[in-house]
């Protein structure tokens, strides 16, 4: 006889290994792991995360929408080098182009630079409109996901981290994020 309470279980005991896993495979990454629960502030902080999310930056053409116009892809080409030299000039120049109907790369640049930045609730926000504009966005997706995570949102990050993972994303991080929110909600 099916149990819901022992499925959860088994759940609660695949995403405890998965999230022991992708700590072991992401080479310590996720340590400071503290008795009463975890304390990620150190993952959040390392350069190996910095340096992974400003990599986000780039393009994987198969999981996320073009340019359909030219003007955008030569507005991007010259906000390139603004992203990383004049973050607040880049927040600016995005803030006044996108429209509704730009493409989701720009949304997904714009909270890409709001999250560097600490503004995390407009993150949020324009990580879901880039969602919703691809809906097979996978960084957008995975972005959203960190970025809920971070904040605690246990519940509303895993249906993101787990669509990172069906898009092709799948990572000793992101495994680690899904087991974590899991054991968070218990």
């Amino acid at each position: 006889m099916f149990s819901l309470r022992r499925f959860f279980m088994k759940i609660h005991t695949i995403c405890n290994v998965a999230f022991i896993l992708g700590g072991a495979l992401g080479a310590g990454m996720m340590t400071g792991i503290a008795q009463e629960g975890l304390d990620l502030s150190e993952y959040w902080n390392s350069p190996e995360f910095q340096k992974r999310f400003l990599g986000s930056y780039g393009t994987d053409s198969e999981v996320e929408p073009r340019f359909d116009n030219v003007d955008e892809r030569e507005f991007y080409t010259e906000l390139r080098p603004l992203i990383f030299d004049d973050p607040d000039g880049a927040i600016a120049t995005l803030e006044t182009f996108i429209k509704d109907d730009t493409s989701a790369v720009l949304d997904f640049t714009l909270g890409a630079l709001y999250f560097q930045q600490g503004r995390v609730s407009q993150a949020l926000q324009r990580y879901e409109i880039a969602t919703v504009k691809f809906p097979d966005f996978r960084r957008a997706h995975q972005n959203l996901g960190i970025a809920l995570a971070q904040q605690g949102e246990y519940e509303r990050s895993i249906p993101h981290l787990t669509k990172t993972i069906r898009l092709g994303g799948a990572s000793s991080d992101v495994y680690g994020l899904v087991g974590n929110a899991y054991l968070n909600m218990e």
